[in-house]
């Protein structure tokens, strides 16, 4: 049972980072509204993904956590940020929309209040890991290095106690 939840693991870490890589790969005055929506619709899967990861990752712990697949979350946040958050993030309103419709996260903030509370989890459970703990505080400080995101993150209670 445990090679066979590794190797799904694994598939679905390739999968997230592929994710990424596609939404990462938006170039802004070349998208299309609908190349938004899509982006939109795979960043939900994302999202779904890491949410039942957690839950079955909570009751065993950090230490029967996939690592692959943790650092696959924090890269495909890393892509989102630069093509739907901040500075570079204009127009996108298709994107939050198809998040809006399936997940109930109307915008920026709330996205980020998800991408800080992922990274208020990695901090804490993955502490002894410090492949993902560079990777995390590297996502943090670009998230409070943009003008407009870390105007966002000040409203975000969570963000306030890291």
């Amino acid at each position: 049972f445990t090679q066979n939840l590794e190797v799904i693991e694994i598939k679905f870490a390739w999968l997230v980072y592929m994710i990424g890589g596609l939404v990462g790969g938006r170039q802004t005055y070349f998208s299309t509204e609908e190349d938004d929506v899509i982006d939109g619709e795979i960043a939900c899967k994302v999202i779904n993904i890491m949410n039942e990861n957690k839950s079955w990752s909570d009751p065993r712990g950090s230490a029967n956590g996939s690592e692959k697949l943790e650092l696959a979350f924090i890269y495909f946040f890393q892509q989102f940020r630069k093509s739907y958050i901040g500075e570079s993030s204009q127009n996108v309103s298709k994107a939050y929309n198809k998040l809006s419709e399936q997940l109930g996260i109307n915008d920026q903030t709330m996205l980020l209040e998800i991408i800080v509370t992922k990274i208020g989890t990695n901090l804490k459970i993955w502490g002894a890991n410090t492949n993902i703990i560079n990777r995390t505080v590297a996502l943090f400080n670009d998230l409070a290095a943009g003008y407009s995101s870390v105007r966002f993150l000040r409203k975000i209670q969570t963000a306030q106690f890291i």
